[in-house]
Order: C-alpha cells, then sequence, then structure tokens
C-alpha cells in the first residue's frame, strides 16, 4: 500500500476511501492518491488540482463559473484562454458578446436594435410600437400612429405623416395636379382647374368654389332635367321647363315668357280653345252647350247636327219638321200619294199605305187581308182555309167537310169520317186511322211495349218479351208463341203441382212427380230422379274402408272427435282372395257413397274385377260387378274423381308391374255406374328410373283450369331425394306431359292432396316413408297455378305406431276426409307397423286449417296377404 498523502491538516487515517474519521474534525479527511474521486479520468498526481469536483482538472478548459477550471492558477477573466476576445475591453466572463466589440458593460446604446450596454434591454426608441416598420430612433415621430414615421407618404389628414414637421398642403410632398394654386387637400377636385377654393361657381352643376355644398340654381330639384340657371322656370314642378311639352293648363309649361293663346279664355264662358271651345268670341257656344236649331255647331262636337241640315234641299230641316230629308218630295204640307210614306210629314203614313203584314202590297195596293203575310194578289194558295190570292173566295180542298179538325189538304184521307185523320190514334181495325199509310201492326205508332219484335197488333202479350208469335213454349203454363193454346207438357192434369216440363214423369199419377218421396220397394220412380228404389242419402258418421284378405271391405267409423271404431264388413267374399284396392265413391248418383274394391278373376288370371257395394232404399247391400271396368292383373284401382268434368266420379287405374308398369288408365262414368274407359290417359316417368314411386290417391286440381290433375313421387335408394311431378289434366280424362314441381331431400312414399290451409288452392302432404324420419309427413301449400311452396314439418305417425323391427314400419297412404263436418279437411292414415308382414295400424287426424293435425289414438289390424311394397290402400268418400 502507497503511503497517504494529506489533502487537509492530518487528523485521521482511512484506507481505499476518503471517510470521515471518528472525533475529527469535519474538515479534515485523507484521499488515497490511486483513487479517482471525482471521477474525471485524473488522479491529483496527474494534474487534478480539486478532485472533488468533476470540472477542475489540467485538461478542462477555462469556464466562467469562479473556479480554477484548468489548475494554471488563474480564474475565469484573469485566465488568458477567457480574455477580450473582440478588443472592447471586457473578458468574455464580463463581455455578453465577446464576439461583438459594440456590446459591452458601459457602452453606450445605437439604434441598431441589439443590447449594446448589455444590461438584458433594448433601448425603448429602438422599439416599434405602432407596428409600422420605422423605430423611433430611426425617425419615427409617432410610434402609436401607423400612417406616420419618416418615409411614409403626407396624407391630408391633419397629421405630419412624413415627420418632416410640415402639415398636409404645407408639405411640397402634396402636389397640385391641375395646376389651379390649391394643392390637393384643400382643392375639392384637383383634376379640374375650374374647381378649388373661392373659384367663381358656374352653371355646371359642380361645386366650384369647394364651398362643400352646390349652388340653388344649379340644382334640379324636381328632377326633369333642367336647372333654374338652365331655364328652368319653375323648379319645383317637373312638367315645367324649356323642354317640355305645351299642356292645356294655362300654366307657361315651356318657360317661353308667356301662356299659349290656346290656353285664354277669349269670351269669358270658362272654356278655352284647348278645352274644346269651338267659337272663342261666343260665349254660348261651348263643350256642353243645349244644341238649338240655328244651323250653329252650339255644343261644339261633331260639327253641324244632321237635324239642323236640309240635306235635300227641300227648305226644312229635320228639326223644323221635315221627316225624311233624303226625300225632296216628303216635307210638311207635301201632297199625300199611296207609296206607304207620309209624305206630308203629318200622323205617319195613311193607315191604307202601310203593308202591315209585310207581304210588299197594302191595302190601297189590292191586299185582301193586310193582316196575313201570305194573304195577297197573286200569293200562292196555301192549305189555310184563306183566299191566300185574294180571288174567288176559299178553295174547297182547304174546307173541313167531316167536322174532324182536318181538312183534305192537311191530310185528311178520308173527310168523310170524323174518326179518321192524321192526328187520330192508329188502332188494330184494319183500316189507316192515322192517315201515314200504314195499316195496324206495319204502323210504328202501334207500340211494341216488350221490346220483343211484334207490335200490340200480333203480341198475344205485349207486356211479356217472352211471348210473341213463334216464340219458344217455356214451362210456365203460358201461350208463349201465341198459338192460342198452352203446350200439352204445361198441364198439370194430375193436379199434383207439378208439370211434365218441370219433371213430372207421369202427369197421369199425382203420387209421382218432383217433390213425391220414393217409395221403397215399388219399383217406380216416385221421385222422378231416373232411379227407382234408390236408397235415401243420410247424414252418417264418415267410414274409411280398407280391403279384407276375404275379398270383402271393412268400414271403419270415425266420430267427430276424431276416434275411430270398430270396422263392420262390407260386400260379399269371394274366394278369389283378398281386395287388391279400394275406393268409396258415390258412382250411381244417387247421393251414398259406395265401397268399390278390386279382385282376383278366378276364370282370367291375367284380369281382375271390379266390385261395388250398391245400398238400396231399404238399406240392403248388393255386390255389382262393374264389366265395362277392365283391369290387366298388373293395374291397380287408384281413385275416384270428376275427370272430365261432367258432375260424374270416374274412375282411375294405373300399372305396379309388368307390362303396364306407369300407365294409367282413365275410366270415364255416365252418370249410373257404367264406364267407357280412356286407354292409355298417361304416362307415368318415375317407374322407369326409380325404385320408390306413387301416386296421389285423390287427385284436385292443383293449377287452376277446373280439371283433376295428377301427381307423382319417386325416389332411388340409398339416395332420399324424391322428385314430383304434375300431369295437368285436360278435361277428357287424359293427362297432359308432366312437369317437375317438387325437389325434396326426403323419401316420399305416400301424396295426399286437399285445400288443407283453407286458401282456395289445394295443398300437399307427402312422406309416410320407412326410410329417412319414418313416419313423417310433410306440408307444401300449393299455389294454384301448379306450383308449390317451401315444405314445412306435418304430421308424425311413428310416435302412434306400436314398437317393431320390420322393415316397412311407418310406411303407409293416407286421405283427405272432413270427419266432424266442419269445413276443414282432416286426414286418414294407414301404416304398416312393422310387427309382422301383415300389420297395418289406422289412425285419424283433426286438421288445424294450416296444414298440421292432431291425431287420434291408432287402430291396428292385420291383412293377409298384403300386396306387394307400394300398394297399400285405403278409401274415404271425397270430402
Amino acid at each position: 500500500m502507497r503511503a497517504l498523502r494529506p489533502f487537509e491538516p492530518l487528523c485521521c487515517a482511512l484506507s481505499l476511501a476518503a471517510l470521515l474519521c471518528a472525533g475529527c474534525s469535519a474538515d479534515t479527511f485523507f484521499v488515497d492518491t490511486e483513487l479517482d474521486v471525482d471521477g474525471d479520468g485524473l488522479l491529483p498526481e496527474d494534474g487534478d488540482c480539486d478532485d472533488r469536483v468533476a470540472e477542475v482538472h489540467s485538461n478542462h478548459p477555462e469556464i466562467c463559473d469562479g473556479i480554477d477550471n484548468d489548475c494554471d492558477g488563474q480564474v475565469d477573466g484573469d485566465d488568458e484562454d477567457l480574455g477580450d476576445q473582440d478588443g472592447d475591453g471586457t473578458d468574455a466572463c464580463n463581455d455578453c458578446d465577446d464576439l461583438d466589440p459594440s456590446r459591452a458593460p458601459d457602452t453606450d446604446e445605437i439604434c441598431d436594435g441589439i443590447d449594446n450596454d448589455c444590461d438584458g434591454e433594448v433601448g425603448e426608441d429602438e422599439v416599434d410600437g405602432d407596428g409600422d416598420g420605422v423605430v423611433p430612433c430611426a425617425g419615427d415621430c409617432d410610434d402609436q400612429n401607423i400612417d406616420i414615421a419618416e418615409g411614409l407618404p403626407e396624407l391630408c389628414d391633419g397629421s405630419d405623416n412624413d415627420c418632416d414637421d410640415l402639415v398636409d398642403d404645407e408639405d411640397d410632398d402634396v402636389a397640385d395636379q391641375d395646376g389651379d394654386g390649391s394643392r390637393a387637400c384643400s382643392d375639392c377636385d384637383d383634376a379640374n382647374p375650374t374647381v378649388y377654393p373661392g373659384a367663381a361657381e358656374l352653371c355646371n352643376r359642380l361645386d366650384d368654389s369647394c364651398s362643400g355644398i352646390l349652388s340653388s340654381d344649379e340644382s334640379d330639384s324636381d328632377g326633369d332635367g333642367v336647372t333654374p340657371c338652365e331655364g328652368d322656370c319653375d323648379d319645383s314642378n317637373a312638367l315645367v321647363a324649356p323642354t317640355a311639352q305645351e299642356l292645356c293648363n294655362g300654366v307657361d309649361d315651356v318657360c317661353a315668357g308667356e301662356v299659349a293663346d290656346d290656353e285664354v279664355d277669349g269670351d269669358g264662358d270658362g272654356v278655352t280653345p284647348c278645352e274644346g271651345d269651338c267659337d272663342d268670341t261666343e260665349e254660348t257656344t261651348l263643350p256642353d252647350a243645349t244644341e238649338s236649331c240655328n244651323g250653329v255647331d252650339d255644343d261644339c262636337e261633331d260639327g253641324l247636327p244632321d237635324d239642323e241640315q236640309d240635306n235635300d234641299q227641300d227648305g226644312f230641316s229635320v228639326c223644323e219638321g221635315d221627316c225624311d230629308d233624303s226625300n225632296a218630295t216628303v216635307f210638311p204640307g207635301a201632297t199625300e200619294q199611296c207609296n206607304g210614306v207620309d209624305d206630308d210629314c203629318a200622323d205617319g203614313v195613311p193607315t191604307g199605305e202601310l203593308d202591315s203584314d209585310s207581304d210588299g202590297l197594302s191595302t190601297c195596293e189590292g191586299d185582301c187581308d193586310d193582316d196575313a203575310a201570305t194573304t195577297y194578289p197573286s200569293a200562292t194558295e196555301l192549305c189555310n182555309g184563306l183566299d191566300d190570292d185574294c180571288e174567288d173566295g176559299v178553295p174547297t180542298g182547304e174546307l173541313d167537310g167531316d167536322s174532324d179538325g182536318l181538312s183534305p189538304c192537311e191530310g185528311d184521307c178520308d173527310d168523310d169520317s170524323d174518326s179518321v185523320s192524321p192526328t187520330a190514334t192508329e188502332v188494330c181495325n184494319e183500316q189507316d186511322d192515322d192517315c201515314d199509310g200504314d195499316i195496324d201492326g206495319e204502323d210504328s205508332d202501334i207500340a211494341d211495349s216488350d221490346a220483343d219484335g211484334f207490335t200490340a197488333c200480333d203480341d198475344c202479350n205485349d207486356n211479356d218479351i217472352a211471348i210473341y208469335p213463334g216464340a219458344v213454349e217455356l214451362c210456365n203454363g203460358l201461350d208463349d208463341s201465341c198459338t192460342g193454346t198452352v203446350g200439352p207438357d204445361e198441364t198439370d192434369s194430375d193436379a199434383d203441382d207439378s208439370m211434365p216440363c218441370e219433371g213430372d214423369c207421369d202427369d197421369t199419377e199425382e203420387t209421382t212427380g218432383p217433390d213425391a218421396q220414393d217409395v221403397c220397394g215399388d219399383e217406380i220412380d216416385n221421385d222422378c230422379d231416373g232411379l227407382v228404389d234408390e236408397p235415401t242419402p243420410v247424414t252418417t258418421t264418415p267410414k274409411i274402408g280398407t280391403g279384407r284378405s276375404n275379398g270383402a271391405l271393412d268400414l271403419w267409423p270415425i266420430n267427430v272427435l276424431g276416434g275411430i271404431g270398430s270396422p263392420v264388413e262390407a260386400g260379399e267374399a269371394l274366394a278369389t282372395g283378398a281386395s287388391l284396392a279400394v275406393v268409396v265413391a258415390d258412382l250411381d248418383g244417387d247421393g251414398v257413397a259406395e265401397g268399390v274394391r278390386q279382385q282376383l278373376d278366378p276364370l282370367d288370371e291375367d284380369n281382375d274385377r271390379v266390385h261395388r257395394t250398391q245400398v238400396d232404399c231399404a238399406g240392403e247391400t248388393t255386390d255389382i260387378e262393374l264389366t265395362e271396368v277392365e283391369l290387366p292383373g298388373d293395374q291397380r284401382l287408384l281413385a275416384a274423381a270428376d275427370l272430365d268434368a261432367d258432375g260424374d266420379l270416374d274412375l282411375l287405374s294405373v300399372g305396379f308391374s309388368g307390362d303396364q308398369l306407369g300407365l294409367v288408365r282413365s275410366h270415364l262414368n255416365n252418370g249410373v255406374a257404367t264406364f267407357a274407359g280412356v286407354s292409355n290417359a298417361a304416362f307415368l316417368l318415375h317407374p322407369n328410373t326409380s325404385d320408390r314411386w306413387t301416386l296421389g290417391r285423390s287427385p284436385v286440381d292443383h293449377d287452376g283450369d277446373g280439371f283433376p290433375d295428377l301427381v307423382e313421387c319417386g325416389w332411388t335408394p340409398p339416395d332420399e331425394t324424391s322428385t314430383c311431378l304434375l300431369h295437368p289434366g285436360r278435361g277428357d280424362g287424359s293427362f297432359s306431359a308432366p312437369t317437375v314441381v317438387l325437389t325434396l331431400a326426403e323419401p316420399i312414399d305416400a301424396i295426399i292432396e286437399g285445400d288443407f290451409n283453407e286458401d282456395g288452392d289445394t295443398d300437399l302432404l307427402v312422406g309416410l316413408s320407412d326410410y329417412g324420419d319414418p313416419g313423417a309427413t310433410y306440408f307444401l301449400a300449393g299455389t294454384g297455378t301448379g306450383a308449390f311452396g317451401l315444405p314445412s314439418d306435418s304430421v308424425d305417425i311413428n310416435p302412434l305406431a306400436e314398437e317393431g323391427e320390420g322393415p316397412a314400419a311407418g310406411r303407409g297412404v293416407g286421405v283427405p276426409i272432413d270427419f266432424d263436418q266442419d269445413g276443414t279437411l282432416d286426414l286418414a292414415v294407414q301404416w304398416d307397423t312393422g310387427i309382422s308382414s301383415d300389420g297395418r295400424a289406422l289412425a285419424s287426424g283433426e286438421g288445424a286449417g294450416n296444414g298440421s293435425f292432431s291425431m287420434s289414438a291408432e287402430a291396428t289390424f292385420t291383412t293377409a296377404n298384403p300386396d306387394p311394397e307400394g300398394t297399400q290402400w285405403l278409401a274415404a268418400p271425397r270430402p
């Protein structure tokens, strides 16, 4: 360890650091000379004369801080490093700018905008107080006014603007531009040498003397464009001036010095010539004066009046009594002549000279009736009962011989009969009563009151448009055709209040007629409806039908609450096997729905038989074979619908296999359950391309043309997407080519048709498959144009089905039915339960009017020898 070097008087010793000594003076400490205490990079032995201050060492520049920074023994300004750089006698530590010799303490301030004496402020006269760019020390004599400073132009504002001690006109800088001896500050127009203070006023509408006002005779007070000094003799009247127009007002309008002659009233009558006095020398002659018969224009209006002139020179004017001043032979006292003129101007034209009827001749000229214009000598004789030509009296043809008011010349075609004349009324008596040339019905005067084309003379009832000669006889008990007799079928011979034409099929028997009650068992058509001993339609519990294994039917009653009762067997059981297909419909038009079923024919294995169960008036049923309905073994009865729009229900069948696959046949009903077939009514598309397909069992009108249409749907497993097509009905039992109306990503094995949402358009319920969601149905609202809306969930029969593991569980068919008779379509559904190959379930669903249904509890049953997959059958009367 090196020896310690004292820095202050020695007190205590420590090693490696400067520490306070215990019990020593506070000012005394020792430093280890090997330690750079102030961190300035030098040790005391290397030139750091104060190792406590980092700004003190031999390499540090001298700065003005009262310390010997560079350790040369010189402090601040005494150090030659901080000497007087600008030579102004003040070192750098005391000089505020040691690079400018004009700046140092005690130096006088000069006008340069700099702090010369280093007192921290610029001189007051070096500040530009008014912002005009000139400070007081540079010549601004008023540093509070921006318009005053040395070098600014002199203005005429009463101030010394350029600080030369001269104001306005005193300053030579203010010019006399027009050379009239007055400078611009006092000259009110220094561009006009005739205008200056004290100048003589001229008639020029200018302030020549710069007095600040225009002289009165140079002002145009009335705005007429002329001043008094220019000759306006009345500057308060805009109508008076040398340039004005002289008016008739008694005023010197043009300043001529006097009033015009025609404005002076010479005769003192109050009217001047310019006011219309046509003779200003005569005070009785003036406008509005009373005109006298004196040959003078007294009222000064349009000259001498006509009645004071003697135009015909006969010595008399009109006002003197000449009644025609254009005729020299007419004047007071002239001789009267037969000329229709008042020749003597006394009491008018004499009566004998007047042509009162304006026919051109007067009485004195031979007119025998001067009150009738058609009567005068040589006039044409008229049919008027008068002597028109004033010759030989009234002609014979103008006399009324029969006193009926008309003469032969007035059209009386028979002047010996007072009932015949043009004014008489035509009656049906075979003579021309009104003399128009037409007799009886030929005459337009004979009315056709009922506008049926026949007048009263020919029409036996002219108040009924349906009655006239040749009219069609109506069933009304009247002689419609005017033959004189009523038709034989319009007579109620048996007095039962109905005639043959009203539907009485036996008018000799009073118990037979349209309103009669049918008597059961008498083999007579008592009510004339074309049917003998037919059943009486009654409101009964609706029934749905299913086929039995013995070839008969099961009819299942449904109560108004939707419950399904026990089935009742109907129809004859046949040894040929089960019912293959079922339809419930009123085929014979008796108002009672019948069960129709398809069965195998034991005598013809290639064709099937169709039977219907007819109900008679006693309620007994009879099986009747429909021999006209030929169904090959591959065809199945499908539905009943009015296919040809004749009001009768027809039958529809479809081929399910073999060469009949996809072929639809129509069997048209003649109204009494006899049929004619329409072969090849339509060809379906799906059976040719799909493994699973189905048809609607209740064809209805979907496209709005009034004819039932056919809907088919199909799909090919395992792809569960179904396509449906619409075959539009033509109204003759056949169908047009189909169009795709629906593609649904669900399997469809059943189609049910009807207006389920009650909007007037028929809808679809589709589904009832054993694939996808087994037993689910989907509702599609119809648009009435053959298209359908988006599908929505409807009823799902699967929760109602018995639990089973069979592959057909949930697959079924359905038909619409209104079982509660409330006008809202309900539903009947039959499906496979899957428990066994012949297990079936049956349920009804109450419609909500929106495409959804409330399902009843199901009824289960079995069917022997069920049809192949896809041909399950269920039927109900058409709602």
